[in-house]
C-alpha cells in the first residue's frame, strides 16, 4: 500500500509547489475608482503607490464618461511621468467599463481626467 501512495503524495506535493510558483513576481491588480460628483468626484484612491509591474485597473463607477490621460491640461506643458516612460491616453471610459495599464517604469506618474481635467491622481512606482 505504501508503495502505490507515494507516486500520489509526489504528484500532489509537485503539484502544491507549482501552484505555489504561479505568480511569483507578479504583483496583483490595483483598482481604482472614477467617481462623479463636485464634492465626491474624482479618482478613489487618488494617489497609489504600487511596485514596478502592476497592472492598474480604473473602472468607471460614476454615470458620466470620463477618460484617464497623462497628457496635462496645458499643452505647452510635457506629461509627468519618469524619464524614458511614455504616457497613456485611455480614451472614453463609459459607466461601467474599465480601462487597465501595466506600469513596469518606476517613477511618478500625474494622470487626471481627459474629459474632466480638474479630476487628477498621482501612482508612485516602486522598484521591486
Amino acid at each position: 500500500m505504501t508503495a502505490r501512495l507515494a507516486p500520489s503524495i509526489a504528484a500532489l506535493l509537485l503539484t502544491a509547489a507549482l501552484a505555489g510558483c504561479a505568480g511569483v513576481g507578479t504583483p496583483p491588480p490595483v483598482l481604482v475608482e472614477i467617481h462623479d460628483g463636485e464634492a465626491a468626484g474624482g479618482f478613489e484612491p487618488s494617489t497609489i503607490t504600487v511596485p514596478a509591474g502592476t497592472e492598474v485597473r480604473w473602472s468607471n463607477a460614476g454615470s458620466r464618461r470620463h477618460g484617464v490621460t497623462t497628457e496635462p491640461l496645458d499643452a505647452a506643458q510635457e506629461p509627468i511621468v519618469p524619464a524614458g516612460a511614455e504616457g497613456w491616453e485611455s480614451g472614453v471610459i463609459s459607466p461601467g467599463e474599465t480601462f487597465s495599464l501595466r506600469l513596469d517604469m518606476a517613477g511618478t506618474y500625474v494622470y487626471r481626467c481627459s474629459i474632466h481635467g480638474e479630476i487628477v491622481g498621482v501612482i508612485q512606482v516602486e522598484e521591486q
